[in-house]
């Protein structure tokens, strides 16, 4: 933040938190699906049907907000770690 002669105060940068959760590596992707490295495309395409089925919030939307905000972290998670396997080719 800044302040300037009149006192106004300026926001000059914003330091999002580190996500100590973020998807480092294609091992991570594999230990998120609940997979071994040696998995086939149906074998991730069907844990991530699993997971995304558990964790989705309209599922768990009714156990209150707090469970529902943890579900939301865990689909994004979920659906991150598909992708980057999508993106390299595994599934």
């Amino acid at each position: 933040m800044d302040i300037d002669d009149h006192r106004n105060v300026y926001i000059t940068e914003i330091k999002l938190p580190e996500d100590d959760r973020n998807i480092k590596s294609l091992a991570d992707c594999y230990s998120i699906l609940g997979l071994s490295a040696d998995a086939i495309p149906l074998d991730i395409k069907a844990a991530y049907k699993k997971k995304i089925s558990e964790y989705h919030p309209d599922r768990v939307g009714a156990l209150g907000i707090k469970i529902k905000q943890i579900a939301e972290e865990e689909t994004r998670q979920i659906n991150a770690a598909y992708a980057m396997l999508q993106e390299h080719g595994m599934v």
